[in-house]
């Protein structure tokens, strides 16, 4: 009796051992390319965005914006007393843009540069009390950095 005992624990352990590395040996084919009836392809473009949204507590009479190449700046009506920022960053290619932005509470500096093609818009809702400024005191017109 104790010898058949032993022979059913032993094959049913090798059952499970069996039957696990037949479960594994399927998934990795599954997963690594080798049932899913895969093709080689090759990525042509892709195009990234971000969108960051910031707002602020803003009781100053002027609003001072500075934007370099490649920065869009939309002025566009907002609440008393708030500022809001919201920027929308967009690039094409593997390497994300190098962003320079600089707010001190009074003036908006940006700039964007990359190796491909990429892009920053600004749309800041401002409180209609206050003037928009670039820094050589010329008004912001909505659109135009």
């Amino acid at each position: 009796m104790r010898v058949n005992a032993w022979r059913v624990v032993g094959g049913a352990f090798t059952a499970f051992v069996v039957i696990s590395a037949a479960m594994i040996a399927h998934s990795e084919l599954l997963w690594n390319g080798g049932l899913d009836g895969s093709a080689p392809t090759t990525l042509i473009s892709a195009h990234h965005s971000e969108t960051l949204t910031e707002v602020y507590a803003f009781d100053e009479p002027i609003l001072i914006v500075r934007a370099g190449d490649g920065v869009q700046v939309n002025i566009v009506p907002g609440t008393d007393k708030q500022l809001t920022i919201r920027r929308e960053l967009s690039w094409t290619g593997d390497d994300s843009p190098n962003l320079r932005q600089f707010w001190n509470g009074r003036t908006l500096r940006a700039d964007v540069s990359c190796r491909d093609s990429c892009t920053a818009a600004y749309t800041l809702s401002v409180p209609s009390n206050v003037k928009v400024e670039r820094p050589d005191g010329s008004p912001v017109a909505p659109g135009i950095p």
